[in-house]
């Protein structure tokens, strides 16, 4: 009997050993597809960058160069960040930058161990191209706003400086596990004992990508026609609204990858516990639905206020700002700071604008308002609204829960006031490096003068279009009462053109008008003719000739009436451009 006893207690042991090393190899298994399908996602972006990009240019004959620069952000920054840029973000080395893993030398997919046993692994392939979409997704950032203007291989060198070079080194300060402002760092070396929480890169990309395009914006100046002497907006013709609204679509179903993906990337690079993440996966998937609809409704309410219009662009660009002003905080808020921070982000991004516009910034896409300003507000939210079990459940390697931080709306042991501090500092630290990297690029370049170049056929345009004539006439769309002016006018107007030209045409032609009783009897001999005078009662018939007027009296000999249809035929005339036989 103990003998059986100790059989059966070992068959369980081997049964629970086996059942749990094939749920590790499922959840493996799982959790590699759902970064990979989220790293799709973030690439598929580059398509609703191009739409958006290509809706709101004004010269059509750019829309090729909209194409190649964004495939170009993903040939050539994705070659150079998996040859460089990884390296620095992720490659052994200290807290400020990487020095191995160039080229993914350091990364195979099998390694042998000490007893010869191989052991293969795919994780570090995952988080690669998952990572690599973030850095295109940074350098194409720049695109938008320089459109219509720069070079295109100078926007190429630029681009792949700013995903290869300035993104990896910030990357790495917060989201290296030992990185000088990381929260993934030991308790001791974490900046203000906290780090910096930006879960999914508010400031990481979108301030990276955008602070570069406000440096080059006043080296390049505006597009011709775009300001005029007394700081007034010339709103260019060429817009297309439709493919700025398909872009912004695009961008918003794309966005979930974008969020979503990092817990799935920080699960897999620091061992957490994945218990919970789909619970983590989905309140990200909440937050980051009603912060970009809250942003967009009151982006469309402003613009309504104080423009006396509704536009699809300010709908587009609200969805956009409260998608960028929730990706810091998405998995550590509450669904309804969610909201606050969309309505936030709409505030910021709008006044944003007016400013870029009064101080003459031709931002062709508010690339600077959208993602620097609202991804400045992104940087700074999680350190007012989040909520410390939400921390350590997004996160979820704190071995003490005195060490994780939260908002300043809530009481941590004044962790919260340290986390603004740690969250400001790295701000000011990322803003000094972007600016600084980005003019020692950009101002030699303007000063050689390979910046902008006006190309031929874009004079051309200018000369022999009147979209680009010399006196641009004031393109400021109407309110709706005077759009509803100018139908009623228009209305007007063509009622009177069409009572005159019936007039002359009465005059002219002095076609007889016959009664209702001689029209019933062209309809007797041509019954396919009903009811025209109902449809269109300005109808004269002229009569026949003498030699058939007998035909038209009289419904005998149908035959006769069938061998001379050419003679017997009635004309009948409108007075419209539309004719009846």
């Amino acid at each position: 009997k103990q003998w059986y006893q100790r059989r059966v207690r070992g068959l369980e042991f081997v049964k629970t050993l086996d059942a749990t090393e094939i749920s590790q190899t499922t959840y493996s298994i799982l959790d590699l597809g759902f970064a990979l399908q989220c790293a799709t996602l973030v690439l598929m972006m580059q398509g609703g960058f191009m739409m958006i990009e290509a809706g709101s240019i004004s010269n059509r004959l750019k829309l090729r160069s909209i194409v190649l620069k964004n495939f170009g952000d993903n040939i050539l920054a994705g070659t150079i960040y998996m040859a460089i840029g990884y390296g620095i973000s992720y490659g052994d080395g200290g807290s400020f930058i990487g020095g191995s893993g160039f080229a993914l030398q350091g990364f195979p997919m099998c390694t042998e161990n000490d007893n010869g046993t191989t052991i293969c692994d795919s994780k570090q392939y995952a988080l690669l191209i998952y990572r690599l979409t973030f850095a295109i997704s940074t350098g194409t950032i720049l695109s938008g706003a320089v459109a219509e203007r720069m070079r295109l291989p100078l926007y190429y060198i630029s681009s792949c400086f700013v995903s290869c070079w300035m993104y990896p080194v910030v990357c790495r300060w917060i989201w290296y596990k030992s990185g000088w402002a990381s929260i993934h760092n030991s308790h001791e070396k974490r900046l203000f004992g906290t780090g910096v929480l930006d879960y999914a890169g508010s400031g990481v990309v979108h301030m990276t990508g955008a602070l570069p395009a406000l440096i080059l914006l006043p080296l390049l100046g505006p597009r011709k026609h775009r300001f005029r002497g007394d700081s007034k907006e010339e709103r260019l013709p060429g817009q297309n609204n439709y493919y700025t609204t398909i872009g912004a679509m695009i961008l918003w179903m794309c966005w979930y990858g974008f969020v979503c993906g990092s817990t799935a990337s920080s699960a897999h690079d620091l061992g957490y516990r994945r218990s919970y993440q789909g619970s983590v996966v989905a309140k990200i998937a909440v937050n980051t639905t009603v912060a970009a609809a809250a942003a967009s409704l009151v982006t469309v309410l402003l613009g309504l206020y104080y423009e006396k219009k509704t536009d699809c662009s300010n709908a587009n660009n609200g969805i956009i700002a409260g998608l960028v002003g929730i990706t810091g905080s998405c998995a550590t808020v509450d669904t309804e700071f969610a909201v606050v921070i969309g309505f936030v982000s709409a505030f910021v991004y709008f006044s944003a604008s007016k400013c870029m516009i009064k101080v003459k910034l031709d931002d062709v896409v508010d690339a600077v308002p959208i993602h620097l300003c609202c991804g400045l507000w992104g940087l700074i939210a999680p350190a007012i609204f989040s909520r410390r079990e939400y921390v350590e459940l997004a996160f979820n390697h704190y071995t003490n829960s005195s060490e994780v931080p939260c908002g300043i709306l809530y009481s941590c042991d004044g962790l919260g006031s340290k986390l603004l501090a740690a969250n400001l500092t790295y701000a000011l630290a990322l803003v000094a490096w972007v600016a600084t990297m980005s003019c020692l690029l950009f101002i030699p370049l303007h000063f050689l003068k390979l910046l902008r170049k006006e190309m031929p056929e874009e004079e051309e345009i200018e000369v022999n279009t009147e979209s680009y004539s010399e006196e641009l006439p004031d393109l400021v769309l109407p309110t709706i009462a005077e759009e509803d002016n100018i139908i009623t006018n228009q209305n007007a107007e063509e009622s009177d053109q069409e009572s005159t030209t019936t007039d002359e045409r009465s005059d002219t032609d002095q076609v007889p008008t016959y009664s209702t009783s001689e029209i019933s009897q062209v309809q007797s001999v041509y019954p396919d003719v009903i009811d025209l005078q109902r449809v269109q009662p300005e109808l004269h018939v002229i009569p026949p000739s003498p030699g058939n007027s007998d035909q038209l009296r009289s419904d005998d000999d149908s035959t006769e009436s069938d061998d001379n249809t050419g003679s017997d035929e009635a004309e009948l005339r409108l007075n419209s451009s539309h004719s009846v036989s």
